[in-house]
């Protein structure tokens, strides 16, 4: 193959191997994962010839067709850089790490000391954020008090998959809370979904008037959460609260336009149920789902712009050297240990008029270092900072959303240690 070609690496995006003819260089590589096990990962590869930035207007909201990261070119990248430094006092800088994941003998870890799953590290560190937040308690109310006190509290899983998230609530208030799972796809045909369900059942109180429900809904029907919580038949003695580890892409977006329909139900008296999601895979988002694109042109972000940020927002996941090393048992405990314990961070404000558009774009370049010098010279690390930073900018104007829908506190924090995916969304 001429030119230069990238890793295929699955678990980087975008790492650069240069061919021996040197001749003209590729852009970059994208790579599409299947969730399926066992099922082979298809890679779409950049031609030879860096795309030619087009002289067409922007294409309207909704419209865009973009996906792969090699149709973004080097120019749009430093446009890009230039417009998220324009912006910085407006979105997100990187967040304080408050992982509150239990010990190994307490998430019943292996002997030795060996630490547990990441998994389940991740799961009980959101559960110890639910449980400082008030969310959750670990000593609840005895069953008849419970019942009379017309807070009955019940976790809402959003692409909840098995149901380890709500597993682990459970677990935590001994089952005195009620559980709706919620999944565009149908689990109930495997063996340890069922199981999993059956112990959650057991676990629950006969006395205290709890449920569990498991259901099949896509979250693009952006109705669905108004009609589920409606459709209560005692609604008022439910706290509700939504619960995720690991909303994918365009199913933020979603949900937050669900709970949008939410604040809009008549008559409804009691606030907006809380919020507490990992957010992950931005590259998943489109124009036509995000829920906040008004955040982005009140910045000066173009359409384009937009494309370029939630495709580029992929090399968040490269791994950089001091990435490489696999960690140690001991290692997780050392960086548990001297964890920061600093607060939440809270959304920045949003300036009170629109930033001017006076940067340069594709077609008045020549401000911009040409692009395949440009892309010589972009290292891994730079890509990797440049995806964390268009992740932060992207769930930045989802917080807007949620703050403009009524929320009193919108907060970020990074919960974890163990997965590129480390931020966790609250609204309150």
């Amino acid at each position: 193959m001429n030119g230069r070609t990238f890793s295929l690496d699955p678990y980087l995006f975008g790492q650069e191997v240069r061919d021996h003819d040197g001749g003209q260089p590729t852009w970059y590589v994208q790579q599409e994962r299947s969730s399926a096990p066992g099922a082979i990962a298809t890679t779409t590869m950049a031609t030879s010839t860096p795309p030619a930035a087009s002289n067409a207007p922007p294409a309207a909201a909704g419209t865009s067709s973009r996906t792969a990261v090699s149709t973004v070119t080097g120019e749009e990248v430093q446009i890009l850089i230039l417009k998220l430094d324009q912006a910085k006092d407006s979105l997100l800088s990187p967040l304080p790490l408050v992982d509150l994941s239990g010990s190994s003998s307490s998430l019943g870890g292996k002997k030795g000391g060996a630490a547990p799953p990441k998994h389940l590290r991740q799961t009980d560190s959101i559960c110890r954020h639910l449980q400082r937040l008030g969310l959750l308690s670990p000593d609840p109310l005895d069953a008849k008090e419970k019942k009379d006190s017309c807070c009955q509290p019940c976790y809402i899983e959003l692409g909840c998959g098995t149901a380890k998230l709500s597993d682990h609530i459970s677990q935590i208030v001994h089952g005195n809370c009620s559980h709706i799972l919620l999944d565009k796809k149908d689990p109930s045909s495997f063996k340890a979904v069922r199981l999993l369900d059956g112990t959650i059942s057991q676990r629950q109180s006969k006395d205290n008037n709890v449920f569990l429900q498991r259901k099949t809904t896509d979250l693009q029907n952006i109705d669905v959460l108004s009609e589920l919580i409606g459709n209560q038949k005692d609604t008022a003695n439910n706290n509700y609260v939504f619960v995720s580890k690991h909303l994918c892409g365009a199913a933020a977006d979603y949900a937050i336009q669900g709970l949008q329909k939410i604040a809009e139900i008549p008559k409804k008296q009691s606030p907006l149920p809380p919020l507490v999601v990992a957010t992950c895979c931005h590259h998943r988002c489109d124009a036509q789902s995000f829920c906040n694109l008004d955040f982005f042109r009140h910045l000066g972000f173009t359409d384009r712009d937009f494309e370029a940020l939630h495709i580029v927002s992929s090399w968040s996941s490269i791994k950089v050297p001091s990435q490489k090393k696999r960690k140690t048992a001991a290692d997780v405990v050392k960086a548990h240990e001297e964890e920061t314990t600093s607060d939440y961070v809270n959304l920045p404000p949003l300036p009170s008029l629109p930033l001017p558009q006076e940067l340069p774009d594709c077609n008045n370049n020549d401000k911009l270092i040409p692009s395949e010098v440009f892309e010589r010279e972009f290292s891994r690390e730079d890509k990797a900072a440049l995806g964390k930073r268009c992740k932060l900018a992207l769930d930045t104007a989802r917080g807007h959303a949620l703050k403009r829908m009524g929320y009193n506190k919108v907060q970020f924090v990074r919960y974890t240690t163990l997965s590129l995916e480390d931020t966790l969304m609250i609204a309150t």
